[in-house]
């Protein structure tokens, strides 16, 4: 289906110049590119300039562009064999276009999608933006993180931000009686550090009354 969308296109190319949103039709803009065009480029599989993928907080937002559309994808669930979401498609020119939850590997949920994409935008070629977002989403969700090189040595010292008391990145505990100044003992060392005035008084101080 997404090859016969590709030729309907192939003569159009007045039409596509009218409409912005035809432009995915087409890297040139002319709606006669390939399937490679507006999809992967190179051996790495890497996504084209034109099609940007970018996560903001848990969302993940595939922005084409030179159409100006926008695909946002949040609540984001991966169980089992379901990689689900709510998509929401908007656009420069036309706004909000769609909202819907997809399964992204399942083509009846994508083609409801596409449906009510092309009810309200005909124009564009949504076939082929829903299945390259969906697929895009999926490949970045699932590439998780690089692969790190377990030497067994430490990479870099603990910063001593309060000699035998305090370091940095781990976790301190105080233990005390009921009113016996827990909390302003916290708030004291909390808001010299936060100033830069840890002094050397104060660290052997704090250290002595603690043992």
């Amino acid at each position: 289906m997404i090859g016969r969308r590709g030729s309907d296109n192939a003569g159009r190319g007045d039409e596509a110049e009218r409409d912005p949103l035809a432009t995915l039709a087409g890297a040139d803009g002319t709606g006669t590119g390939s399937r490679s065009d507006i999809t992967d480029k190179g051996a790495a599989g890497a996504p084209s300039s034109a099609v940007v993928v970018k996560p903001i907080g848990s969302s993940v937002f595939v922005v084409y562009q030179e159409s100006g559309i926008t695909l946002e994808f949040s609540r984001i669930v991966d169980h089992r064999d379901t990689l689900s979401a709510e998509v929401s498609i908007t656009s420069i020119g036309a706004g909000e276009i769609a909202w819907s939850r997809v399964n992204l590997a399942s083509v009846q949920g994508r083609n409801a999608l596409i449906k009510a994409a092309e009810e309200t935008s005909p124009e564009a070629p949504w076939r082929r933006v829903v299945d390259q977002s969906c697929r895009l989403v999926a490949r970045h969700l699932r590439k998780g993180e690089p692969l790190v090189t377990l030497t067994g040595k430490v990479a870099s010292p603990t910063r001593e931000l309060m000699p035998r008391l305090l370091y940095e990145g781990e976790g301190e505990s105080t233990h005390a009686d009921g009113d016996t100044g827990k909390s302003l003992f916290a708030l004291t060392i909390a808001c010299a550090l936060a100033l830069g005035r840890v002094r050397r008084s104060l660290r052997r101080r704090v250290v002595q009354d603690i043992r």
